[in-house]
């Protein structure tokens, strides 16, 4: 996906089954559907370096802007003589990304709930 690519519109299920509906442009979008793709196996800075020199701010974001519970998975690693640590980033919510649509299908019902009329 290119930088600056267009707005995206996902939808979180909470634990109590009610869901939030949010988009997303760009990076942060691109963070977003790399976390989602990943799974259980979560991403690494490292695993998106070709872009995202940012993961763990973004992942900051969306812990804290956007309410999701990302796990952060603290893994040793070596490098030639240099030791240290690296996080892994497991988005343990679900999150998937709507298409047109699940959008349209979406703003019809709501439109058919304000007016009363079955969709």
């Amino acid at each position: 996906m290119a930088r600056g690519s267009n707005l995206a519109t996902f939808e979180l299920t909470e634990v109590d089954g009610s869901t939030r509906i949010f988009g997303l442009a760009g990076r942060f979008r691109q963070t977003l559907e790399a976390l989602i793709e990943a799974g259980s196996a979560g991403v690494t800075s490292y695993e998106v370096s070709s872009w995202a020199l940012r993961f763990s701010h973004y992942t900051w974001v969306f812990r804290h802007k956007h309410g999701l519970l990302i796990e952060t998975v603290r893994e040793p690693h070596t490098i030639g003589e240099i030791s240290g640590h690296h996080a892994r980033y497991i988005l343990r919510d679900r999150v998937r990304e709507l298409g047109p649509d699940d959008i349209a299908g979406r703003v019809a019902k709501r439109l058919a709930d304000r007016e009363g009329v079955a969709a």
